[in-house]
């Protein structure tokens, strides 16, 4: 289903990522809207459309993504035109409609980019990701009992499936939760001018971005993982964390390996 008035923006990461600072940050702007006034403030706006089951079915935080049936694609018996009319009417209610950028936030969005695209071939995909370490270790906060192997695994298998998608995805940016910390007016104004949303400086948006959980020397000197474990992880982590810049022994950033957007200026203005 095509939008002409409107552009779709689907904000996805893992729990704890970061993808609700950004979208809050998102919505300073006068030319967008996110879903708001939902029946519980704290509820993902997942649980409140009536197409596709919640992250909560598979096991919720931490642990979603190691269910198949959560990753979604074009091949899904979901797609069909119904669905993307009643998610328009789900959210829409949600939505102020007189905005011309619609954004709708989720973590499962991260792994459900090429069933929504099938469904709304103009939409732009902005994914959050943030060190494994930094979302295990807040993760298991509310899920105490979910050890660090199994959350870094559920990092890894989310993010793999990402990056298995992403080359048949059309318009999606990465913004990486630390730099959004380091340098969130520039982040900000990029993905902005990326998005064609112009003459609008976010810098109050921005000075609101605070640090959620440990920073990265608190990470360093609490290393959760060692030894044997540690190495079973590297070879995957050198693949699939390496690709966004990360290391499974250092919360130090690399640059990288990973094209970070693809084609989202070329989206309709």
């Amino acid at each position: 289903m095509r939008l002409p008035q409107h552009t779709l923006v689907f904000v996805g990461g893992l729990h704890h990522s970061g993808a609700c600072q950004l979208s809050d940050a998102l919505a300073a702007h006068p030319d967008v809207s996110v879903l708001a006034g939902t029946p519980d403030a704290e509820d993902s706006t997942e649980h409140r459309q009536s197409v596709y089951p919640p992250d909560t079915v598979y096991g919720g935080a931490g642990r979603f993504c190691f269910d198949a049936e959560a990753h979604l694609t074009e091949s899904s018996p979901l797609v069909r035109r119904s669905a993307a009319q009643r998610l328009l009417h789900d959210w829409g209610r949600y939505w102020d409609l007189s905005k011309r950028v619609l954004v709708e936030t989720a973590p499962p969005n991260l792994v459900m980019t090429r069933f929504l695209q099938r469904l709304y071939p103009d939409a732009v995909f902005v994914l959050m990701v943030r060190h494994p370490v930094a979302v295990s270790v807040e993760t298991r906060h509310s899920r105490w009992t979910a050890s660090m192997q199994s959350l870094l695994e559920h990092w890894l298998t989310a993010h793999e499936l990402f990056l298995s998608d992403a080359p048949h995805v059309r318009r999606y940016e990465v913004v990486r939760y630390e730099d959004l910390l380091a340098e969130p007016e520039r982040v900000l104004s990029g993905l902005c001018a990326r998005l064609r949303l112009g003459g609008h400086p976010l810098g109050g948006a921005a000075r609101r971005i605070v640090p959620s959980g440990p920073d990265a020397g608190a990470l360093e000197r609490r290393w959760p993982v060692s030894g044997r474990t540690m190495d079973r992880l590297r070879e995957r982590f050198d693949a699939t964390a390496g690709a966004f810049g990360y290391r499974i022994d250092s919360a130090e950033l690399a640059e990288p390996r990973t094209t970070m957007s693809q084609s989202v200026t070329s989206m309709a203005s």
